[in-house]
């Protein structure tokens, strides 16, 4: 009787699937006959496209003002090619990653920085539990803690500042449209 109640699953769980199936296999035929009917007339905007939008209305940004001179009257053809070699920088692998690197070494520096303090104030605070019974002169085991926790809380805060500036650079890339990998490892 097992064996029926086994066999009479196994035949419905095969029919199930099939049907099953054939209702995934039609929905992805009907999808693909869909896409095929869409024509291809999505425009793909690039920066060279906001930049003409940006001249005909004469809109600029802190970035383009920053990259063009103050007076065009006093405006060299050296001073193009240096504006165009920083856009031209800007733009570039090499700086992205640099400026990546950079961001990176800071918060490596300052971590490894707020890992020393935190270990010297560790081992200053185990000193004057044990050494709690005497008096230090002037309260110096004192003074020398509260030093080192205002040097912790400091260095904490440009820890946190500094993984800051490393979150908004990735923005920063993605908003000038540098791809993703120049700001990661």
């Amino acid at each position: 009787m097992k064996k029926v109640y086994a066999l009479i699953s196994v035949f419905i769980f095969v029919f199930v699937a099939a049907a099953l199936a054939s209702d995934v296999a039609d929905a992805a035929k009907k999808e693909k006959e869909r896409r095929a009917k869409i024509e291809k007339s999505g425009k793909t905007y690039t920066n060279k496209d906001v930049d003409e939008v940006k001249k005909k209305n004469n809109i600029t940004d802190d970035n383009s003002a920053q990259s063009q001179p103050a007076d065009d009257d006093q405006a060299t053809a050296s001073d193009d090619d240096s504006a165009t070699q920083t856009q031209d920088d800007a733009n570039s692998e090499e700086y992205w990653r640099g400026r990546y690197k950079d961001a990176k070494d800071k918060v490596a520096e300052l971590q490894a920085e707020f890992d020393r303090t935190q270990t010297n104030l560790n081992q200053l605070q185990s000193s004057l539990a044990a050494t709690s019974g005497t008096q230090l002169p002037g309260d110096a085991g004192g003074d020398a803690f509260r030093t080192l926790m205002a040097h912790r809380d400091e260095v904490k805060q440009q820890l946190d500042d500094a993984k800051a500036a490393l979150d908004g650079l990735e923005d920063e890339a993605r908003k000038a449209g540098v791809p993703p990998g120049w700001v990661r490892e």
